[in-house]
């Protein structure tokens, strides 16, 4: 028994005809009696009485039309699941946090507004746990600090963004610090896993430094009011920094030996996934939103 043994059976049980059959269909009357012959060998019954050259469904035909009939509809929505159903799947998408605080609510809002019957979900957490929701199939696409290094996602570069060293005027005199300056200050850091932290781990350490932060926070806010309050000196990207580096609040400090920090943000998906083409209009949409020419880089988490 086939799905074209199950078409042709119907369309002979609505016109109580096989020839009439043949003509909706555009096949062969044969074509017709021989599909019907070999889904009545195969299922062991007889559908059909025939009566004077005529005929009509028995009590096991009837009983079969309406199974074949649900199970034809059925095939014809799971053909169709790409273009119907997969479109009603909510989009999951994650990005670090702050990517979420700069970019993520303009573009989003655009987004929605292109696609309002489109269900999203949105997850906003450090690089590390967006690589772990990415990795175990949470979300479809993410919008982080860094690459992912398995062959089996796609990464799209989207911009750079410098990180500042800042702090309240006054905490450190102006110019680079010193390695010893760099020992004495007291730090306000992102959480290990993020990419405020871990570059700035990262750059510290090729100084022979190891840093215990004073204060240690995953709300980047949090580390911002600190610094500007005067506790000490924290990591910020440079479209987070710019007001209030402007407004006098704080003031940028310098590395050590000319050292310097930035990341690199990319979108990453996973290689022949799904809804490729979503996927690709929000890419562009971050892309342009993080591009440096439309004035609002992206941030690092």
């Amino acid at each position: 028994m086939n799905i074209r043994q199950l078409e042709i059976f119907v369309a002979v049980a609505d016109s109580r005809s096989m020839t009439r059959a043949a003509s909706r269909l555009y096949i062969s009357q044969p074509a017709v009696s021989n599909a019907i012959r070999d889904l009545e060998s195969s299922l062991g019954l007889q559908l059909f009485d025939r009566v004077d050259n005529r005929l009509r469904l028995n009590p096991v035909g009837v009983a079969f039309r309406a199974k074949a009939t649900q199970l034809l509809k059925d095939h014809a929505a799971l053909a169709a699941f790409g273009q119907t159903l997969v479109p009603q799947l909510p989009m999951r998408i994650g990005t670090s946090l702050t990517l979420g605080q700069v970019t993520l609510p303009g573009v989003m809002a655009a987004f929605r507004q292109a696609h309002p019957a489109l269900e999203l979900r949105l997850y906003a957490e450090n690089v590390a746990a967006i690589k772990r929701r990415l990795m175990v199939g949470d979300i479809d696409v993410a919008f982080i600090e860094g690459n992912v290094s398995s062959g089996a996602y796609r990464a799209t570069r989207l911009s750079a963004t410098a990180l500042l060293l800042v702090a309240a005027p006054g905490l450190q005199a102006p110019g680079r610090l010193s390695v010893r300056d760099l020992a004495a200050t007291p730090f306000l850091l992102r959480e290990p896993g993020s990419t405020l932290r871990d570059v700035f781990d990262e750059r510290v350490h090729r100084l022979g430094q190891d840093v215990v932060p004073l204060l240690e926070s995953t709300n980047t806010a949090v580390l911002q009011a600190a610094a500007v309050a005067g506790l000490g000196a924290t990591v910020l990207p440079a479209p987070l920094a710019q007001p209030a580096l402007a407004a006098g609040e704080l003031v940028a400090l310098r590395l050590p030996h000319g050292l310097t920090m930035a990341t690199q943000n990319y979108a990453v998906t996973l290689r022949g996934g799904n809804r490729e083409a979503l996927i690709g209009e929000l890419i562009r949409r971050f892309k342009a939103a993080t591009s440096p020419t439309t004035g609002a880089t992206g941030a690092a988490d």
